[in-house]
């Protein structure tokens, strides 16, 4: 399954909600090349999906030019939100308030000018974590001792873990080779999975462990964003607008030849374990509609060469700039960090 043999987040009583909505005009997604003449959404909207309780719900996407959309969230027969606007330049964006963590599923619809364009079933709210590193986030939970028991008796798991799978490698202009030099704001063949869907079993096992624990904890859903690669560097999950802004991790990446100009870009040649933004492009960027709770993070191994104050200033630096990304309001965002001991 893998190509290289590389290194490798209560319950409440839900209230009326008002909806929050609102358009904004910007260029369109980078997943079209021309004006749509459906309504298109990404992937990170599917059925079964989480989102973070009581905060803001961003359903984003491309829609004919004008177009009116509108979305729905219900629960059962009861309209607990909605919101509408046009699509300008092609593109829209609706915020609805996310109601209280709890165990009620929830149907999101999004209409055309007024008539259903997506429908999406068993949708809850809980706590969404962003699980992310190399190897040893990536490594699947069909692989751990009892994770690969659990799945030779095709035992199913908990259907409160919530799980957006995504596949080891992403495609980009039909190759899995090819690295886009600007953020990307889809990932193909990605959709969301509970712990009940055989696809869980190739979710990270240190997500799928840290959801099921503090799903039983907490008493509500748990979501994790499983993105992560194998043998992965810290600048590759830097956006390359944070790296321009911080003088001295640019200076390190200029040094340690892993920043690479956008003018000397080979979509065919560029490293996606190494190269600067390569994984925030493709992985991070297209996820950052989401609210989170915080973030776990398994990653070091590949920078075991750098020096600490080095290494240092790149997770901090990814700390402040997914805090802004993310649009988390307190604070910074938490991130729970592993380490393992030198092994030289």
């Amino acid at each position: 399954m893998w190509k290289t043999g590389g290194d490798f987040m209560k319950k409440g009583l839900l209230s009326f909600i008002l909806a929050l909505s609102f358009c904004v005009s910007l260029m369109p997604f980078s997943f079209a090349t021309a004006e749509p003449k459906v309504v298109i959404l990404p992937s990170k909207y599917s059925s079964h999906m989480l989102f973070k309780q009581n905060e803001p719900m961003v359903i984003e996407g491309e829609a004919p030019r004008n177009a009116e959309i509108s979305a729905e969230l219900y629960k059962g027969e009861e309209l607990i939100a909605q919101g509408k606007c046009k699509a300008t330049h092609c593109r829209f964006e609706i915020v609805l308030q996310a109601p209280a963590g709890s165990y009620d599923k929830y149907t999101l619809i999004v209409k055309k000018d007024g008539k259903e364009a997506k429908k999406f079933i068993d949708v809850v709210f809980g706590e969404l974590w962003l699980a992310s590193g190399q190897s040893n986030m990536m490594y699947p939970l069909g692989q751990s001792k009892v994770g690969a028991d659990w799945q030779k008796t095709q035992t199913k798991l908990n259907p409160w873990v919530r799980a957006f799978y995504t596949p080891p490698y992403i495609e980009y202009k039909g190759s899995e080779e090819k690295l886009p030099v600007e953020p990307q704001n889809d990932i193909k063949n990605a959709y969301w999975v509970t712990g009940e869907n055989d696809e869980i079993y190739g979710v990270s096992a240190v997500g799928y462990f840290f959801a099921d624990k503090l799903q039983k904890d907490l008493n509500m859903p748990v979501g994790i964003l499983n993105l992560s690669l194998g043998g992965s560097l810290v600048e590759s999950w830097l956006s390359r607008d944070a790296v321009d802004n911080n003088k001295e991790v640019k200076n390190f990446l200029v040094e340690k030849g892993n920043y690479i100009e956008k003018d000397d870009w080979n979509e065919d040649e560029q490293n996606v374990y190494t190269d600067i933004a390569t994984n925030f492009n493709q992985r991070i960027n297209p996820v950052k509609a989401f609210r989170l709770s915080g973030m776990i993070w398994y990653q070091g191994e590949s920078n075991i060469g750098d020096s600490d104050k080095d290494y240092f200033n790149c997770l901090s630096l990814l700390q402040s700039s997914y805090t802004k990304l993310f649009n988390y309001e307190n604070g910074l965002l938490p991130i729970v960090c592993t380490q393992l001991a030198q092994y030289y």
